[in-house]
Formats: C-alpha cells, sequence, structure tokens
C-alpha cells in the first residue's frame, strides 16, 4: 500500500501535464473521499464556532453536512506542506480502516486551508 502511494505521489510531482489532467489523476487517487469546498465546511459548522478539540498544529470542530450527517472537522494550521504532499496524506489515511481508528470522510483544500473531515464519534471516544 505504502509502495503505490509513493507511486502515486511520484506520478503528481514528474508529471507536467495540464490542469484538467492533474485533477483526474488526483481524482483517481482518492477514491470515495469527498473533495469539500471551504464555504461547504464554514456552513456545516456554523462558522467554526464549535470546538470540540486540538492540539498544537489542529483545532477540531463539530459540524453537520447538509445530508446530515455530524461530522469532527480538523483544521490544519500552517502545516508547511504542499498540495501534492498533502494529497499523499489524505489518500493514506482514507485508504485505512481499523477498529480503532475513525473513518476519513473528506477533504478541503485551498491556497490556505488544509482541512480534514472525520466520522463524528458521538460519544466523544471510540473507548465509550
Amino acid at each position: 500500500m505504502a509502495f503505490l502511494v509513493a507511486i502515486c505521489f511520484l506520478l503528481l510531482k514528474k508529471m507536467k501535464c495540464g490542469c484538467r489532467q492533474r485533477k483526474h489523476l488526483k481524482s483517481l487517487i482518492l477514491g470515495p473521499l469527498t473533495s469539500f469546498s471551504y464555504s461547504e465546511l464554514s456552513l456545516a459548522t456554523a462558522k467554526f464556532t464549535e470546538r470540540i478539540g486540538g492540539g498544537g498544529f489542529e483545532t477540531v470542530y463539530k459540524g453537520v453536512l447538509k445530508d446530515g450527517t455530524m461530522v469532527a472537522v480538523k483544521w490544519l494550521e500552517n502545516t508547511g506542506q504542499g498540495i501534492d504532499e498533502f494529497l499523499a496524506e489524505v489518500d493514506t489515511i482514507g485508504n485505512i480502516h481499523h477498529v480503532n481508528l475513525v473513518k476519513l470522510i473528506g477533504f478541503c483544500i485551498d491556497k490556505r486551508h488544509r482541512v480534514l473531515v472525520y466520522e463524528y464519534m458521538i460519544r466523544g471516544s471510540l473507548d465509550k
């Protein structure tokens, strides 16, 4: 799995093609994850008002998507990652499935924002 992600990452780095081809390749790599716009997540979180956690480089907010799905929206602070590195990380996280890990639903990426969208744990953690 890691080998495949590394190959895809290298392909993205080396590709010198048009924007449309690059977006198509990224969509093939990221598979079923949803790409959210910043405005969609701002609406879902009521402009990022309900903070439910965080750490040194991220803040987590509670949100509700248009379809009623409750989510945890992790806003990453100035990670220094480029777009390709972030997408490779999103792809890796999105393909990991384990009973003790929260499922990644999607992401948001633009010039200033790097956001991960996870399923919301109603009781606050996996052990409850």
